[in-house]
């Protein structure tokens, strides 16, 4: 049946359908389900948003569209899902004071807004840019994703070498997503939007790869919806206690310099967190301003959250994350039947307890009085482990279990020669135009 309405339908009408159905689902979310009191009401009511974002990418072949499957599955099934989940539990931005517009782009995109706190930093405070910068953000990734595409289609690779030009690809393709739409739409509504990426390429550690530069949009996500939720151990977002005294000042929205990783916005590990609502300068409640507005509170101390509940929340994070991605793949696969490889599912899970050890360490290091190590030290450490790890987890199910990779690498490569086939000949109609395109005929 999926089939058969694959075939009779182009894929710019299913487009269509994804964008309208969407609409709809926005709709329904702000006027119906945010007006509804916080816990089960909201989570029933939200069923058929759920129940939509699930059935999206089935419109899509996993073979011959698997770009299109893919980023549906990544921007409604997933990141549009755990929104609206946030949403119902009073968590995350769609949570916050939000114009209708505002709530449809912050639902339907792969983004996710700067706080606005005084007084405090991190990633989540930090500024992706102008719409003009990310708009050339969004083209150097296409042009990096091009590159990608052409490595590994024409040169021989060294299998760990693969998957570093395997992960600079998902850069190019995550932030190409992630930034190029943001470049023409938040602007309009007044969203300031955090960084997607921040040169992984520099991590030092496992927690300043994950929290502080690789794709800080969904990390961001993740956080308010399970690791705020952990923290302060309640699944509903539960009303702030009010400061003894605040005043709220309309300044204009500073811009933290995109380069500073010295605090980031996803889970880094209990020795970064020390308050139960306040982390690495995130708002307690998980959700986001979207107004200019900034808050000045005098110091308001609240109580301490135990190490263990810090350490089980990035662990139920990086669990979160490991059962979407291993539900991505799987719809990514022909049979039913072995699609759940579960090295996913594994190599995320994994993360949780690897980063508790890496700060354990640092703390046994420092304890001894040894010397920090080099900067550049720490990264020929850290980034071996990354590969490495990924090597055996990340990358096996998608290039030797399955045709995956090959598969979007292809999909990429179609997407390049369909775009190219497109634009060549207005670039040969305006240079000829103004002459460029050689002597006409009669002339010397």
């Amino acid at each position: 049946m999926l089939q058969a309405f694959q075939d009779s339908h182009t894929v710019a009408q299913r487009w269509q359908l994804v964008a309208l159905s969407s609409a709809i689902a926005t709709l329904y979310g702000y006027y119906v389900v945010k007006k509804l009191p916080l816990g089960m009401a909201r989570v029933v009511a939200s069923v058929p948003i759920f129940a939509l974002f699930l059935t999206l990418p089935t419109l899509f072949n996993h073979r011959t569209e698997i770009m299109s499957k893919t980023t549906v599955l990544f921007v409604t099934t997933w990141l549009g899902s755990f929104k609206v989940l946030a949403l119902t539990l009073g968590r995350g931005p769609l949570a916050s004071h939000l114009t209708f517009s505002q709530f449809s782009v912050l639902l339907l995109m792969p983004i996710f807004p700067k706080q606005h706190a005084s007084g405090q930093k991190g990633r989540l405070h930090d500024d992706a840019g102008t719409p003009l910068q990310l708009l050339l953000r969004a083209v150097a990734k296409t042009v990096l994703l091009g590159l990608v595409v052409y490595l590994l289609v024409a040169v021989p690779l060294w299998r760990p070498a693969k998957h570093v030009v395997y992960a600079l690809g998902m850069v190019g393709f995550l932030g190409l997503l992630m930034d190029g739409p943001a470049s023409l739409i938040t602007h309009l509504v007044g969203l300031a939007i955090v960084p997607t990426f921040d040169q992984p390429w520099l991590s030092c550690s496992l927690a300043d790869f994950w929290g502080r530069r690789w794709n800080i949009t969904t990390s961001s996500v993740l956080r308010t919806l399970v690791y705020d939720a952990v923290v302060e151990g309640s699944l509903v977002k539960r009303p702030d206690p009010p400061p003894a005294t605040a005043t709220i000042t309309a300044t204009a929205t500073t811009t933290t310099k995109r380069g500073d990783s010295a605090h980031s916005s996803a889970p880094q590990g209990p020795e970064e967190d020390t308050h139960a609502t306040t982390t690495n300068g995130h708002a307690a409640n998980g959700s986001s301003s979207a107004h200019p507005a900034k808050h000045h509170h005098h110091h308001h101390h609240k109580p301490r959250v135990p190490e263990w509940r810090r350490a089980a929340g990035m662990c139920a994070t990086f669990l979160a994350s490991g059962l979407a991605h291993e539900y991505i793949i799987s719809m990514l696969q022909d049979e039913l039947a072995g699609r759940w490889r579960w090295k996913w599912l594994a190599y995320f899970t994994l993360q949780g307890p690897l980063m508790v050890g890496e700060l354990q360490a640092k703390r046994a290091w420092r304890r001894a009085g040894l010397p920090v190590p080099n900067v550049w030290v720490a990264r020929a450490l850290a980034l071996p482990l990354l590969v490495w790890v990924g090597g055996l987890l990340f990358f096996t199910p998608v290039e030797l279990d399955t045709d995956t990779a090959d598969r979007v690498v292809e999909g990429c490569r179609a997407n390049f020669m369909a775009a190219a086939a497109m634009l060549l000949p207005k670039v040969q109609q305006v240079a000829a135009g103004v002459g460029i395109g050689g002597p006409k005929e009669g002339e010397l």
